[in-house]
């Protein structure tokens, strides 16, 4: 067997495995204060984007066709260290003021990252199974992080045992499909059932392919496998909740639209009818649900949830213009969610409380840009123009309307309009309830830094979203050979 090894198939994921090496290291001899190693990361997270723009327009396939570079991962690596980045960026004071292993915070979260970066680049299905769990396996600690709180340690729990069930059925669906094909690598099975016109039958294969789409609608969090979201969101940190509605759905939705695009186009399937119901009802549940919160951060969860049937939404047209309306959702999620989740962190106590919807009551008063951003983040979620969430919904129905799935596009704007009722009952808590005595503290500079960066994001994909939109259809077509 030939073992290419170009280098700079991996660049990205070596200068963010790099600075795992230093932070770990500075954590290891620094003081109680972990802010330096906050500043490292966020230096190194700085590097792997510069890397990935630098890298723009590469088509690398190395490592015995286990992973590769082009644009479709490069966009991709962009979106969750984005994420990463406004992530460390708002956690700098909050780790500090944790106990001594709070650096451990930071490793962590590199960890996840680079077990990102390897999913989004493989083209095997082995290493899109270890990048999956290199991630799953970071977050999980993340996710219960503050072990002096029930909720956070019971959230963490129940991602784990969804999360390794998740992981069962990729594996036993992988297993099933190399019984039948002999091969786990994406371009080999594509071109073995486009010429096999047989498998189109093969219920093995099928069996196979369903088990690998429910492993990862359990990690994109669609209905009915949804259960642990609300609970992991609730409990972990609002940093990391930000960072997981984020990072770890584009990650997941990035290995989804690489297997739909180079293997199941040449899979004969009904695999769109499945997606249109599996949106239908993510869009409807998580919706629903989401207007009888009253905790910010489980109201977002269940947000999430729905704006995962969103991005389905693009998938189900199946084609360049629809995947690439998927793209540009993530990255335009990735600034919204980060931002609103930058601002709930300022809120949040270090015993977890502070996000309830009573404790936006009458921010408006005492920091009226901080809420008049909320407010932007979250007309963004809801999809009011001119902001970026406007132009993803856009995009991901008119793809749809094109597809000739007109009836799940309007039933994506109605859930939209529901939607509008939680997220304006954020708005209307800060801007006329009265505040329940909150003390008054400055905002730290990295939050604010953190936010800042969001609402740039979130206004420019909003007012000027062609120039993303043409390199979300560039990074498809780095896909289709």
């Amino acid at each position: 067997m030939h073992f290419d090894l170009n280098y700079s198939a991996i660049l990205p994921q070596i200068i963010i495995g790099v600075t795992l090496f230093i932070s770990a290291t500075i954590d290891a001899f620094s003081s109680a204060r972990k802010w330096p190693v906050g500043i490292i990361t966020l230096f190194g997270i700085g590097a792997g984007i510069s890397s990935a723009v630098y890298l723009w327009g590469s088509n690398i396939v190395s490592f015995s066709q286990m992973v590769s570079l082009d644009e479709f991962s490069l966009l991709l690596f962009i979106t969750v260290m984005i994420a990463g980045f406004i992530t460390v960026l708002v956690s700098l004071k909050y780790v500090d003021d944790m106990e001594p292993d709070g650096g451990h915070f930071y490793l962590l979260l590199l960890s996840s990252l680079l077990g990102m970066m390897f999913l989004v680049s493989a083209t095997n299905l082995i290493v899109i199974v270890l990048g999956l769990e290199l991630m799953s396996l970071s977050i999980y600690p993340l996710v219960g992080f503050t072990r002096d709180r029930q909720i956070s340690l019971e959230g963490a729990m129940k991602y784990l045992i969804l999360g390794a069930i998740a992981t069962a059925f990729l594996l036993y669906g992988i297993a099933l499909i190399y019984s039948v094909l002999g091969t786990t690598n994406l371009y080999t099975i594509a071109r073995i059932l486009s010429t096999a016109q047989h498998m189109t039958g093969n219920l093995v294969m099928m069996a196979g392919v369903a088990f690998i789409l429910i492993g990862f609608s359990f990690k994109v969090a669609l209905v009915p496998f949804h259960a642990w979201t609300p609970d992991a969101y609730q409990g972990a940190p609002a940093p990391i909740t930000g960072f997981m509605a984020a990072a770890v759905k584009a990650a997941s939705f990035g290995a989804i639209i690489k297997v739909v695009i180079i293997v199941l186009q040449s899979f004969h399937v009904p695999v769109a009818e499945a997606l249109w119901w599996l949106s239908a009802v993510t869009m409807f549940t998580g919706n629903i649900i989401a207007v009888m919160q009253k905790n910010v951060k489980r109201m977002l969860a269940y947000s999430s949830i729905a704006h995962a049937g969103y991005v389905v939404v693009g998938l189900v047209s199946g084609t360049a213009f629809g995947m690439s309306s998927a793209v540009f959702y993530l990255l335009s999620y990735t600034f919204t969610i980060t931002g609103s989740f930058a601002i709930i962190t300022y809120l949040e106590k270090n015993d977890g409380t502070g996000s309830e919807l009573s404790d936006f009551s009458g921010l408006a008063k005492e920091h009226p840009i901080l809420s008049l951003i909320m407010a932007v983040f979250m007309l963004s979620l809801a999809g009011i123009p001119p902001t970026a969430g406007f132009m993803a919904k856009l995009y991901v129905f008119s793809a749809a309307i094109k597809s000739g799935y007109i009836g799940l596009a309007i039933f994506g704007i109605l859930t939209s309009v529901i939607s509008l009722y939680y997220y304006l009952r954020i708005v209307y808590a800060m801007y006329f309830e009265e505040s329940e005595g909150r003390t008054d503290t400055p905002v730290p500079a990295g939050i604010a830094a953190g936010v800042f960066i969001a609402l740039w994001g979130v206004i420019q994909l909003g007012i000027l979203p062609s120039d993303i939109m043409n390199f979300a259809m560039q990074s498809i077509q780095s896909l289709i050979h």
